[in-house]
């Protein structure tokens, strides 16, 4: 028989559930990483959360009742890292200010900015990232002319090159 008194009060497989849900999102937009929050108690854990995030990766018009709940917990889940990342630009302005009012040296600034601004790049890259990421497609074509001269010159290089521009002359 399994002795539970040994086992982690977290859920190992956690079923979603929105009080839980809210809970987490609650801590991840006032800043805290998931990670710390899954190491609570009665939290599910990390993977849990990030399989619930990936069930809901889908697109609007497929959400259904059997996936709606993921799709609303990562649109929130979005709309609180976007929380987070503001609180983030908010801190850098407060650093800022600290510097200019001699509160800390420009090094000290300078450790404290650098961080700043790369969590923030990476949290919400498209918004506070230092380049614009640019994503399309795009079809070239060539158009290639030989001219009969080339051909020609070829024929006398290559007898193999005679039989099959021959056959394409034929089709043309």
């Amino acid at each position: 028989m399994l002795d539970t008194t040994q086992l982690p009060n977290r859920f190992p497989r956690s079923l979603f559930n929105y009080k839980l849900a809210n809970k987490i999102l609650r801590r991840v937009m006032q800043g805290e990483p998931l990670r710390k929050v899954c190491e609570g108690k009665r939290f599910p854990q990390y993977k849990t959360v990030m399989i619930w995030l990936a069930k809901g990766r889908i697109d609007p018009k497929d959400v259904n009742d059997s996936n709606k709940h993921f799709y609303q917990f990562r649109q929130a889940y979005l709309q609180a890292k976007e929380a987070q990342a503001e609180d983030i630009y908010e801190e850098i302005r407060e650093v800022e200010e600290r510097i200019a009012s001699g509160e800390l040296t420009p090094q000290q600034g300078n450790v404290l900015l650098s961080s700043l601004r790369w969590r923030i790049q990476h949290m919400d890259f498209p918004r506070y990232g230092d380049k614009k990421r640019v994503e399309g497609t795009t079809r070239v074509t060539h158009n290639v002319v030989i001219e009969r001269e080339v051909i020609e010159e070829v024929k006398t290089v290559s007898p193999l090159m005679l039989e099959d521009s021959s056959d394409n002359e034929q089709e043309t």
